[in-house]
């Protein structure tokens, strides 16, 4: 028999064998003569030799360009067993034979049939060994036979249930054996049964069992496809951060063996999984490596998988007739009936929906399904089903709509698919609101974010938590906006109901990170999301309201909370909102706008934004002090105290409230539930004036000081007077470090830990295209001039525990970041009080150093010598500095997070 694998779903057909020996003739060979080769397309090549009954036939095909099968055909012409081919491009072709029956056999060599038909041709190199059978060479045998059995289970008859004992039993065979070849293609075939059978959780522990083999780790390109596997599978489930970090093991791996095809491969999984954490930008950038991969190695089939998924980036990025392009240039690349067919189908289908041309959009989506449906894709299957569902919706055929997902769920619904089965509710939800049966439509989508949140935990960190939140962010929409109901007059307990939901989609991974800490430290546990009556009984008081914004795909709702009631207004879309938002918010970026000029100056948007909000409707019958707003969306990037209130612009938000933004009110509950130890060091602790470059002045007399400079940031002399100005003022005096202790190290050792106020005068780092990275920069050089590690970013702090009332980042664009729904900006801030922090002062765009003075002592001089909270000395000293500086662009960068008490 033979002891072969058979790849899944091939096309290679096999011309009748004694009819091409006669035309052919092959030569005949003998062990110990190795033979190259190349074949150009649609060609294979054939070998014949001598085999006798009992002897153990071993052939090795090395494989120097494109992909290689083999097939075996015995004495009578008849193929046996099935095509070779284990996945590792760069590696050989092995194939075992424990020979049956004397007599002349012959080996086809041919090219992986989805590079049929490419210019570019195949080189190998073969040879054959015979021998007399060890017991090793039975067991191998064994293995390879178990092994052939269980893939031919899976994949052709569709049996994976059955298959599994087979591949269990091949893999711990191989595994005795130490093979890693084998036994990692054994692994990862038993891990996708398991993921078929709806087993994401099993089919993981399976991936990493294999990878915690010592033997494995020798042999880095089996590694390699056992972490993009893995990878894959963990983005199913949900862990996208860690998804991303075996899959970029794995790419790392690839390249130091030189593996092009397993590259693209990669390059795909990572194209795929970027996109679904809504990291559209770096997943084209992914898509078009492969793609580049794809089409330098004329492999058509990851050319136009590549392809389609860089459609599907940029459709993401709202340039849906770029993706359209390039949809059309995959589907050219594929065969009728393939699954990249399907592939390039879909995401061509979804561009034309996008443009509004959901009759064709509906035709590719059934025709995508009907080529899933053909294969044992169950779930993409699932999903074209989604799609047309949507479309028919969209066509306002509800009915057929509901037939369709009713399809779709009953092909998942007892899989461990939760992610899916979720997108599959959310879609009948839509079709049963469509139809006016709210109730039911309400059930289904409780039932979608019950299973979103039974995912969510599994997620090992609060950023992966957050970018599946993010990921899922339609659900909880959908959520607002069911409870909010229809129409202009709501009920009360709509109100309340939209508002809990708004709170249940904000902030959780930092009530998470606060709920931890307070568990540790034995107080009670905030609740899960605070109820309407619970925040106007725990959150704010008679003097502040809380004002709270959730930004919707159709609407946009607004609520007032105060201790008397609760008031809500439905808005415009977030398209709107962002879009007028962002403008505003990088006219207050510009310092010409100091003067306003021409008709689009930063007053005459802030008022069209105040009116798309409503704010002068909403905040007329409050007459309290204190303002608490919870922005949404690109929101976050504004200070509300700018935006005039009232028909008269001159008065602004900032005339009639003490005000500061939080991330949810939940959350400001849980930061009151931290318990902090009683400070002993000192009130305040100033860290400034590090030094950056090597020629600074400072590093003149150090014996050891370095030619290439960390950084290129400019020395902020200001800040040694900033210092000095606030070190002067409260009692205790404060503790100053500057210069070259003004570093990292000061901070993470715990110097720092028990200082009431932490105030940071130095420089703040952001990376657009890598905006989880914003970092506080310190000293860069240690006092005998040796560069030193100066940036502080969000992994550091996620390590500390602080106890500090109120941090200070007195430096530039600190309280922005990654932008991630659910969370606001993922930056210094979120990370701050991650360490416990309940108040943090952060500037929102780039400010002078002069001015950012002038502000820092005033409210210090207030906090410090006059007794007031932050929230109102950071009011009063923005109030101060803005009558003889007016534009917003002076007072308004610093804002205040957090708690407002």
């Amino acid at each position: 028999m033979l002891q072969c694998r058979p790849r899944v779903v091939r096309s290679l057909v096999s011309i009748a064998f004694a009819l091409c020996l006669a035309a052919c003739g092959p030569p005949l060979i003998s062990p110990g003569q190795p033979q190259n080769g190349e074949l150009r397309p649609g060609e294979t090549a054939k070998y014949r030799f001598e085999l006798q009954a009992g002897e153990l036939f071993f052939l090795t095909v090395d494989q120097i360009e494109l992909d290689a099968v083999i097939n075996l055909y015995g004495p009578d012409g008849k193929l046996i067993g099935d095509e070779v081919d284990t996945f590792f491009d760069g590696v050989s072709e092995d194939l075992y034979y424990l020979v049956e029956k004397t007599g002349t056999y012959t080996a086809e060599i041919g090219r992986f049939s989805t590079q049929n038909g490419t210019p570019h041709g195949l080189k190998f190199s073969l040879a054959i060994e015979k021998s007399a059978p060890t017991e090793r060479d039975a067991r191998q045998a064994e293995a390879f036979w178990k092994f052939t059995v269980g893939v031919n289970r899976a994949h052709n008859s569709g049996d994976c249930q059955g298959a599994l004992t087979d591949l269990e039993e091949a893999s711990r065979l191989w595994r005795d054996l130490e093979e890693p070849k084998f036994f990692a293609t054994s692994m990862i075939e038993l891990a996708r049964c398991q993921r078929n059978l709806g087993s994401l959780q099993k089919s993981s522990e399976t991936l990493n069992t294999a990878l915690n083999m010592p033997f494995v780790g020798k042999s880095p390109s089996h590694q390699a496809s056992l972490l993009q596997i893995l990878g894959e599978t963990e983005g199913r489930q949900g862990l996208f951060k860690e998804a991303a970090t075996h899959e970029m093991e794995a790419l790392s791996l690839f390249q130091l063996t030189g593996n092009r095809r397993n590259q693209g491969s990669i390059q795909m999984s990572l194209c795929t999984l970027k996109y679904s954490m809504g990291l559209n930008e770096e997943a084209a950038d992914h898509c078009k490596a492969a793609a580049e991969i794809g089409a330098s190695r004329a492999d058509t089939a990851l050319e136009s998988r590549a392809t389609s998924g860089l459609a599907a980036a940029l459709r993401a990025l709202g340039r849906s007739e770029d993706a359209i392009v390039h949809s059309r240039r995959a589907l050219a690349l594929t065969p009728e009936g393939s699954r990249q067919r399907a592939l390039a189908l879909t995401f061509l289908a979804s561009c034309l929906a996008d443009l509004g041309d959901h009759d064709r959009a509906l035709e590719l989506f059934k025709q995508a399904e009907s080529i899933y449906s053909k294969s044992d894709n169950v779930l993409s299957a699932v999903r074209a089903k989604i799609s047309i569902a949507q479309t028919l919706l969209a066509l306002e055929l509800p009915g057929q709509a509901f037939s369709v997902i009713e399809d779709a769920f009953s092909l998942c619904a007892n899989l461990d698919w939760q992610l899916t089965i979720a997108q599959v509710l959310e879609t009948r939800a839509r079709i049963l609101a469509v139809q006016g049966d709210l109730s039911t439509a309400r059930q289904n989508v409780e039932e979608a974010f019950s299973l979103i949140e039974s995912v969510r935990p599994n997620a090992p960190d609060p950023r992966s938590r957050a970018l599946l939140l993010a990921a899922k962010r339609h659900i909880y929409e959908l959520r607002v906006e069911l409870a909010m109901g229809a129409g202009g007059n709501k009920k009360h307990r709509d109100i309340e109901a939209g508002l809990r939901a708004a709170e249940q989609a904000s902030a959780r991974t930092l009530i998470d990170v606060l709920n931890k800490a307070s568990e540790d430290g034995s107080n009670s546990k905030s609740e899960f999301a605070l109820s309407a009556y619970q925040i106007q009984n725990s959150a704010i008081s008679p003097e502040t309201a809380l004002l709270r914004f959730f930004l919707g795909t159709k609407s946009s709702f607004s609520w007032l909370v105060t201790t008397h009631g609760i008031e809500a207004r439905e808005l415009p879309s977030r398209e709107v909102i962002d879009e007028k938002s962002f403008e505003l918010a990088m006219l207050l970026r510009e310092p010409e706008q100091s003067i306003p000029t021409g008709n689009r100056d930063y007053s005459v948007v802030a008022a069209e934004l105040s009116e798309l909000l409503q704010l002068r409707q909403t905040l007329s019958s409050f007459q309290g002090q204190s303002l608490v707003i919870v922005p949404d969306g690109n929101l976050h990037l504004l200070p509300f105290t700018m935006l005039p209130v009232s028909n008269d612009s001159m008065e602004l938000l900032i005339d009639r409230f003490v005000t500061t933004y939080s991330l949810s009110a939940t959350a400001l509950v849980a930061q009151r539930a931290v318990r902090r130890r009683q400070n002993s060091n000192g009130k305040l602790a100033v860290l400034a004036d590090p030094v950056f470059r090597e020629d600074d002045e400072r590093l003149s007399d150090t014996p050891s000081a370095l030619c290439n400079a960390p950084t290129n940031l400019p020395r902020l002399p200001q800040t040694a007077e900033e210092a000095t100005a606030i070190a002067s003022l409260g009692t205790p005096a404060a503790d100053v470090f500057q210069g070259f202790d003004a570093n990292k190290s000061v901070l993470l050792a715990g110097n720092l830990s028990d200082y009431q106020y932490l105030h940071f005068a130095t420089h703040g780092v952001v990376n657009p295209r890598e905006p989880d990275q914003a970092a506080l920069i310190l000293s860069c050089f240690s006092k005998k001039g040796d560069s030193v590690d100066s940036r502080v970013t969000l992994d550091d702090l996620e390590s500390l525990r602080l106890n500090a009332e109120l941090v200070v980042l007195s430096a530039c664009r600190t309280a922005q970041g990654e932008h991630i729904f659910g969370e606001g900006l993922m930056g210094l801030t979120r990370g701050f009080m991650n360490a416990g922090v309940p108040r943090v002062i952060a500037s929102l765009w780039t400010v002078q150093d002069s001015v950012t003075r002038e502000l820092m002592q005033d409210f210090y001089t207030r906090l410090l010598d006059r007794d007031m909270t932050p929230a109102v000395a950071l009011h009063e000293a923005q109030l101060e500095l803005r009558k003889y500086r007016p534009a917003p662009y002076h007072w308004a960068a610093f804002i205040l997070q957090g708690e407002w008490q």
